[in-house]
């Protein structure tokens, strides 16, 4: 996986989100190290917790309670998994569908300034097309 500038991320973000939401592509994972991948290299042969949710507040107080709940719940398969498993991967997964029936679906700029909130906590993203 190849690592990007800032300014590569937020415009390979963008393609990224634009796929999805065009239908090109049913999901994208973006990941807190910056090295986005495919969700079958990301997720293939790996626990993972899944947090979905809108994540409509991006500010800094709502971020922080939203990576502590997913490092909780990475933390509790940690346990029963036991230490001889890799550890697992929490992932926030946020859906380009509207929200509502009879919407339309969300801007780019909506998608990516809430993916950009999440990787600033530390997160990884998966985002996809469909709910």
């Amino acid at each position: 996986m190849k690592r990007h500038s800032p300014g590569e991320m937020r415009r390979a973000n963008e393609q990224l989100s634009c796929s999805t939401l065009s239908g090109l592509a049913e999901a994208v994972f973006f990941s807190s190290n910056g090295a986005n991948a495919a969700p079958t290299e990301a997720l293939y042969k790996k626990a993972v917790v899944l947090a979905p949710g809108y994540f409509g507040h991006v500010d800094p107080a709502h971020g922080q309670i939203h990576a502590q709940l997913l490092a909780g719940g990475v933390q509790e398969l940690r346990k029963e998994l036991g230490e001889t498993s890799s550890a697992p991967l929490g992932i926030f997964c946020l859906t380009a569908a509207p929200l509502r029936f009879g919407e339309s679906a969300p801007e780019i700029p909506n998608l990516l300034r809430r993916i950009d909130a999440l990787l600033a906590q530390g997160g990884n993203v998966l985002l996809f097309r469909q709910r």
